[in-house]
């Protein structure tokens, strides 16, 4: 039996950050440059973030418009690591050969992680997009491109070739590094009325959006050990072609395809709203190795298949209320129903083929004063 004692875990970090940006206008061509700077005493490492937008009024009027984008951002959650090391500090472990028997004394457990310096994991990402006005409609396609650096995997210490640990330190423990990198691609339809669309007393907006996205990583997350396999990146064959393992596409429920259908109508009179979110989301296929081996350049190497998951559709419903007082006071009321249909949708095979679904309807209140 491993039992987690209560404790506390502290330390003291010192952030701080600074921001310049300034706009240049030339004619119908607007620039923003910027340049952010981070630094904190945990990390101990300072890092700049550069950071461009740029516009063009095609033709002046507003109605057609060109805008790019290069920016870089730096990940600072880095204290969640701290704390997973210190939790482990706080274990200890019983045992007993049968459940007749006795507990024996509790012997403090060897602590299985280390945290060892580490580089900050960033994303440079380009964005390119284009905005118009057509017969009432607002019409908007925006490509982006995200690139993820020195992503924080965790993996064991003698597949980094790190020394064994001493001490309080168990002998294979994990540890964090620096070796996972992310490439992403999106492009985003999104199609709207330029004024909202009235009928009697009530005021209805609505928003159609559309995504393409193509997802590949060398890992899952930081909180998932990193394998061997992961870590060599070997050459591997997925649907008949050959690829570098984390050139794979992603397997954590990467949809090609999404659709959201937005509509939120209002009462003004009685402070009565609904809002109505449908979303389709494609079939994704979910890969894994077969156990079967075929040769590439002379050499063997595993054979990756897919699983084909279903497409799925979901409607979420907000109902509101809300009532001015005097001043800027209100009370409110909001009813959220998730998955309206109860739609039974399963999104991944667990160990054993065990199916693993989404959830199911929900009902959520919110009473409120705001103030």
């Amino acid at each position: 039996m491993s039992v987690h004692e209560a404790g506390e875990i502290s330390y003291e970090t010192t952030q701080w950050s600074a921001y310049l940006e300034d706009t240049l206008s030339w004619g119908r061509l607007q620039l923003r440059p910027g340049m952010r700077y981070d630094a904190d005493s945990f990390m101990e490492q300072n890092t700049w973030s550069p950071r461009l937008a740029a516009e063009l009024d095609v033709w002046g009027d507003r109605r057609t418009r060109i805008s790019a984008g290069a920016n870089r951002y730096y990940g600072r959650n880095m204290h969640a690591y701290r704390l997973n090391e210190g939790r482990n500090a706080m274990q200890y472990t019983l045992n007993r050969a049968n459940g007749g028997q006795q507990w024996s004394a509790p012997v403090r457990t060897l602590s299985n992680t280390r945290l060892h310096e580490l580089k900050l994991p960033y994303d440079d990402e380009l964005m390119l997009a284009i905005d118009q006005q057509l017969a009432g409609w607002q019409w908007s396609l925006k490509y982006v491109q995200r690139d993820g650096k020195d992503q924080i995997v965790k993996a064991r210490n003698t597949h980094l070739g790190l020394d064994p640990g001493t001490g309080d330190l168990m002998a294979n423990y994990f540890t964090y590094s620096n070796d996972g990198s992310s490439h992403s691609e999106t492009l985003t339809l999104t199609v709207s009325p330029l004024e909202a669309i009235r009928w009697g007393n009530t005021v209805h907006h609505v928003q159609l959006a559309m995504d393409w996205s193509e997802v590949t990583r060398s890992h899952r997350d930081y909180s998932n050990t990193q394998s061997l396999t992961e870590l060599n990146d070997p050459m591997i064959r997925y649907n008949g072609q050959f690829m570098r393992y984390s050139e794979r596409p992603a397997d954590n429920f990467n949809r090609p395809w999404t659709a959201r259908l937005t509509a939120v109508s209002s009462h003004p009179a009685t402070g009565l709203s609904m809002t109505n979110f449908l979303r389709y989301r494609a079939g994704y296929r979910n890969i894994g190795a077969t156990g079967d081996v075929a040769e590439y350049e002379g050499s063997p190497v595993a054979v990756w298949e897919g699983r084909q998951y279903k497409s799925a559709i979901n409607w979420d419903m907000r109902l509101g209320w809300e009532k001015a007082l005097r001043g800027n006071s209100a009370v409110f009321a909001n009813l959220d129903i998730y998955n309206v249909l109860d739609k039974v949708n399963l999104v991944d095979i667990a160990t054993g083929d065990i199916p693993v679904y989404e959830t199911g309807r929900e009902f959520w209140l919110e009473l409120g004063y705001r103030f």
